[in-house]
């Protein structure tokens, strides 16, 4: 970097980037340095087999990458961070040595957040930073370190003397190792020993298991129950996820299915139990998958080894978008295409195809189920609806791009999508605890666990096709998809094999399917109450929801996640939620559900309905505080809702937030009335029919008048979120009452569907 700044650099000179993120951390290669390691090298000069030295490594805000930064006088963000705590933490990289002054400058982004602190910089420079929580009534957790403290003990009692037998202080040894019974620490003996304690080990759990809460200052009733079946699950839940059956019949197994079992077999166990969340694993995602880029094999390997260049992980959650086959990305500057759903640990994927669920959904009211005997229902038994889609889906073990395609250098190239995961889905039914009423019963909340599912439907919502022989996936065929491998003229054809160069598969595709995930974790349910004359749902409504209702509905849920992460100080990616239509076809009642990210939860929603009236408040001032006509990203738009913001309003959250809370109905000023108008009357004009404005009628301003041949048409407009059937408006009132013809419309049709409002009118044509 010096000869950048060197005035004698008169001719132009290009410098090495390299990416340094946890995607590149996978196994070391022949020089026994994984890639992360070695850029970190290159970056400071160290020669490694002959490779340039690299000028700028482009790293996240965590890592420090092994530089010395004491001396650091200055620092810029080039976004305002999360929160006051990391602020400081940013911040405070400089003047750490010495330094008396140190300067800091922070960029804001046109975001919701970033301008949010913008205009209100002392909150994130010197605002009160959140005490942290230990969220201790999560049995989930719980029971993972219950895992550990049960193995760890059996580890201690038994681990024999030499350590050259048995390595345990690095790791409880490899997974082989402990399925071996010829091994002092094996899987059969730690179940004994337990069955042998299971009395000691009981009351010795009972002495550290926290039994009450003080952050929600009671009981945790279910601790109980999780210490009574403590010692089978934790044997039930190692043998679940260790090859035991296969290790049995290693002898009989050949090609990828022995290929699969020596990998998992030379896996070490304790990373091994963390990676399948058997024990705790802090401040990573427990349910990860990995994209497998594979090496080409060469003459000479062994043919139960397959070598990768790169193994990134991603949350489930966020692969099922990201690595979904036909998706495109990039890693280490190379540009791949996912192809394929593939595990070293699973032979093929005919074992997750085995494992598929059904899944049931409503294309008009969001409803959705995995219920098998909801999948031979007929109609929505929410909305009544008969456009019900039954597609089952699978959980993917990994993905891996097609070993056979030549790789290419990302230049900026556009990303190709294979469809985006949808919200989670909670089926709308009562929990069964009872809600707890606010705002005089408009408001109930409930919280507590809850297990959802998010599936990606692939383009178009067709799902994909999956080769249950080779891995071999790609979105179903039509439009959107039509450079189809697996199908030809509508039949099944052969097709090369991903992960094998020059092989031919034979095999027929199944499917379609989705991409799935179900999870367990914490949510809070809200059930919302509308008072005549506010209604959410109408008797023609498809869906049960009028669309305005349901914009509302969604632009509620975006904003009362904004404000509980601005509550709460926690990032915005660490709550989600949507809404869905009450089960029993009410027109005035929906549910909203807010829920943790973190599969198992980590206490955030909880936090949010114990302190939902400060939420709620910050929630209005949020919708409240910005000048647009719907929405932006000042207000309630973001990267992470981008696929809804054309369907979000801040002004109808505004309006049934404000109903919810203090009963006030919505309404509509003189202007709002005008520029709902205004599509209309240019219709109108073009159509040479004349109309007057604000016109003057019994007391009361007539927003318009529409000259018809033999009489005049009275036209009011109405708030969306009002049923003007039950509150006939003054203004149509006091047309009849001098015997004119007068309509009320609805404002969001006015907008958003003008021919049909203009065949309401009935106008000459």
């Amino acid at each position: 970097m010096y000869r950048a700044f060197d005035d004698r650099a008169l001719e132009p000179f290009g410098l090495s980037a390299a990416e340094h993120s946890a995607q590149l951390t996978g196994q070391p290669d022949e020089s026994a340095f994984n890639k992360v390691e070695e850029y970190e090298l290159r970056f400071q000069d160290v020669p490694i087999d002959n490779l340039p030295p690299i000028d700028v490594l482009s790293c996240t805000t965590t890592m420090e990458v092994g530089i010395d930064i004491g001396a650091l006088s200055g620092v810029a963000l080039r976004n305002v961070p999360p929160h006051v705590a990391n602020y400081q933490q940013r911040a405070g990289r400089a003047g750490r040595r010495g330094r008396s002054i140190a300067s800091v400058i922070t960029y804001a982004h046109g975001t919701s957040h970033d301008s949010h602190f913008f205009d209100h910089p002392e909150q994130i420079i010197s605002g009160e930073v959140r005490a942290p929580v230990v969220y201790v009534e999560n049995q989930q957790v719980l029971e993972r370190h219950i895992h550990a403290y049960l193995v760890q003990r059996f580890f201690h009692e038994r681990v024999p003397p030499d350590p050259t037998s048995y390595d345990l202080f690095g790791s409880l040894g490899s997974v082989e190792q402990f399925l071996s019974d010829a091994h002092p620490c094996s899987l059969l003996k730690l179940e004994s020993w337990l069955d042998q304690n299971s009395e000691l080990l009981r009351t010795e759990l009972a002495g550290w298991v926290p039994s009450f809460s003080f952050g929600l200052n009671e009981p945790v009733l279910e601790v109980g129950a999780t210490l009574l079946g403590a010692i089978d699950r934790t044997k039930a839940r190692i043998r679940a996820v260790l090859p035991v059956s296969e290790y049995a019949a290693r002898e009989e197994l050949a090609d990828l299915e022995r290929e699969s079992l020596e990998r998992r077999l030379e896996e070490p166990l304790l990373e091994t139990l963390i990676g399948h969340a058997v024990f705790p694993r802090y401040a990573f995602p427990t349910d990860v998958v990995t994209f497998w880029v594979s090496k080409a094999r060469q003459p000479g390997d062994a043919p139960g080894k397959r070598a990768f260049d790169y193994e990134p992980q991603r949350d489930l959650q966020l692969a099922l978008t990201e690595y979904a086959p036909g998706r495109s990305l990039t890693i280490d500057k190379w540009r791949f295409e996912s192809a394929a759903l593939y595990s070293p640990y699973e032979p093929t994927p005919a074992h997750t195809i085995a494992r598929q669920r059904p899944y049931t959904s409503c294309r008009d009211c969001s409803w959705a189920t995995m219920d098998t005997a909801m999948a031979q229902s007929i109609l929505c038994p929410v909305c009544g609806s008969d456009q019900l889609t039954r597609t089952a889906f699978i959980t993917p073990a990994g993905f891996a791009p097609d070993l056979n395609a030549k790789r290419e250098v990302d230049r900026g190239q556009a990303i190709s999508y294979a469809g985006m995961t949808d919200r989670a889905r909670l089926e709308p039914q009562d929990p069964p605890s009872a809600w707890t009423e606010s705002c005089d019963g408009r408001l109930l909340k409930w919280m507590g666990s809850r297990r959802l599912v998010m599936v990606n439907k692939g383009v178009g919502q067709r799902g994909f096709r999956v080769c249950p022989d080779c891995g071999r996936s790609e979105p179903e065929y039509g439009p959107g998809f039509t450079a189809t491998k697996l199908m030809k003229n509508g039949a099944a054809t052969t097709h090369q094999h991903p992960l094998e160069k020059g092989v031919v598969c034979p095999g027929v595709a199944d499917g379609p399917f989705y991409l799935g995930h179900e999870f367990p974790t914490d949510a809070l349910l809200l059930r919302l109450r509308v008072s005549a004359p506010v209604r959410l749902g109408a008797a023609g409504a498809t869906g049960l929801l009028t669309r305005a209702s349901r914009m509302a509905l969604s632009s509620l849920v975006e904003a009362l996640g904004l404000a509980a992460s601005r509550v709460l100080q926690i990032d915005e990616g660490e709550l989600s939620g949507w809404w869905t239509p009450v089960m029993g076809g009410r027109t005035d009642e929906a549910q909203l559900y807010l829920y943790d990210l973190l599969p198992g939860g980590a206490g955030y929603a909880r936090a949010v309905g114990n302190d939902l009236l400060r939420v709620l408040d910050a929630t209005e001032v949020l919708l409240a505080g910005c000048d647009c006509p719907s929405s932006c990203y000042r207000c309630i738009r973001h990267y992470g809702n981008n696929w809804i913001h054309a369907s979000l309003d801040r002004h109808l959250a505004l309006a049934l937030l404000r109903h919810l809370r203090t009963g006030d109905l919505p309404i509509l000023s003189e202007g709002d009335k005008t520029n709902a108008l205004t599509a209309l009357r240019q219709l109108l004009a073009l159509r040479g029919i004349a109309c007057e404005d604000g016109a003057v009628l019994a007391g009361s301003r007539v927003p318009l008048i529409i000259e018809l041949p033999n009489s005049r048409l009275c036209v009011d407009v109405h708030h969306p979120l009002i049923d003007p059937l039950a509150q006939e408006s003054a203004v149509v009132a006091s047309a009849r009452s001098q015997f004119f013809e007068a309509v009320s419309l609805d404002a969001f049709d006015l907008v958003h569907d003008l021919p049909a409002t203009v065949a309401r009118l009935k106008l000459p044509s």
